[in-house]
């Protein structure tokens, strides 16, 4: 699969590709043989294979092993250090602290927060989240 993602993008690197997110050893597998989570890798690493300008992830590391998980995080801070815009949701607070140069958070559609990453400082993401979120269902019930 990532061969042909490969050709029709004209680049990548496969083979670290797939150590990034733990398929290195299943390489000759074919993807049907794969596990849930396998797959999942699959289709992180064919996202990931060419090194895109802009890469859109939603909830990218569920359904991921923690090793796994470090490994996909690293690549994507090492994408975005290398000029790619990674855009990534998520509801996992701990993941944006340790990737993320920008936070944005939504509530019913609407930015309720937009900030980068050293901004937040002492204040905290997650009291942050609680507070801006909190505000926000707030004015739905009042």
């Amino acid at each position: 699969m990532l061969e042909l993602v490969v050709e029709v993008r004209g680049q990548g690197d496969i083979p670290a590709t797939l150590a990034a997110v733990g398929l290195q050893d299943d390489a000759d597998r074919l993807i049907r043989e794969y596990s849930q989570g396998m797959r999942r890798k699959a289709a992180l690493a064919a996202a990931m294979v060419s090194k895109p300008q802009v890469l859109i992830l939603d909830e990218a590391l569920n359904g991921l092993d923690p090793p796994s998980a470090a490994r996909v995080k690293a690549h994507l801070r090492a994408l975005a250090e290398g000029g790619a815009a990674v855009l990534l949701s998520t509801h996992v607070l701990e993941t944006v602290e340790k990737i993320a140069d920008r936070v944005v958070m939504l509530a019913r559609g609407r930015v309720v927060a937009d900030h980068s990453v050293s901004e937040i400082g002492e204040e905290g993401l997650e009291r942050l989240f609680l507070s801006r979120i909190g505000e926000s269902l707030g004015e739905r019930r009042g």
